[in-house]
């Protein structure tokens, strides 16, 4: 009987033990407030690309091979994709888009997520240059957001009608 019950507390402390041990190595998920200056960033990012692309017609010697290098730091596929389209296309005819003077990123929450990709929900105020001097859109978006060796990346989004 005695040894019944040393076994069955050997069993018992060994599990304490093997929960003490391993949840130090569960990865705590990163609050949404600490991503948003890495969604500002990529918003910039890709809105200095942007505005490259408009502002002369050699582009400042920029091509889309080295677009896409750049991008691949803060954008993944299908959106990397999407965005080199829309650099050729202002290549091809660059007098009907706008230029981004700012962006704001006013509101955000997080939809769902797990350690590696994460929902976001937010609202981004833009100031925009166009032929009718400077304006501001407020657009409501839905991120998706991948994180690759331990950086954030945009891997699509869409926007939300208000």
């Amino acid at each position: 009987m005695k040894r019944m019950l040393v076994f069955f507390l050997m069993i018992i402390l060994f599990s304490f033990h093997y929960q003490t041990i391993f949840a130090y190595f569960i990865e705590e998920e990163q609050p949404i407030e600490d991503m948003v200056p890495r969604i500002q960033e990529i918003f910039e990012v890709r809105t200095e690309m942007w505005n490259t692309f408009l502002d002369s017609t050699d582009n400042n010697g920029l091509t889309i091979r080295e677009t896409q290098k750049k991008l691949q730091g803060y954008v993944e596929d299908p959106l990397l994709k999407e965005d080199l389209k829309i650099y050729q296309q202002i290549l091809i005819e660059p007098t009907s888009y706008e230029k981004i003077n700012s962006l704001r990123i006013d509101e955000y929450h997080l939809l769902e997520g797990t350690n590696k990709r994460k929902k976001i929900q937010l609202t981004i105020t833009w100031d925009l240059e166009g032929y009718d001097g400077i304006s501001s859109e407020t657009v409501n978006y839905i991120l998706e957001m991948k994180k690759s060796k331990d950086i954030w990346l945009l891997r699509d989004y869409r926007v939300v009608p208000n």
